[in-house]
């Protein structure tokens, strides 16, 4: 695992302190989930890339997957 030192304003510092305790979790958890989040919602090509191979390897393309996730949730939902 890898150490980092960051800089935050102390009002950030302050809320996350809060939020960990409140959460039960140590800085360093929160702040790693934080980040892990933040990666997850904004490397839209790691999903894309993951989308393009499962639909590779399943034979479909990805419009077939479009449409019958779209059918899926469409499923569950009520008119």
């Amino acid at each position: 695992m890898t150490r980092t030192a960051i800089s935050l304003p102390d009002e950030v510092f302050e809320e996350a302190e809060r939020l960990a305790r409140k959460a039960g979790v140590t800085r360093s958890a929160l702040y790693r989930r934080a980040l892990e989040d933040f990666i997850a919602r904004y490397d839209a090509g790691g999903v894309r890339d993951a989308i393009d191979a499962a639909t590779k390897r399943i034979g479909e393309t990805e419009r077939d997957f479009v449409n019958a996730a779209a059918g899926k949730i469409l499923e569950k939902s009520e008119w």
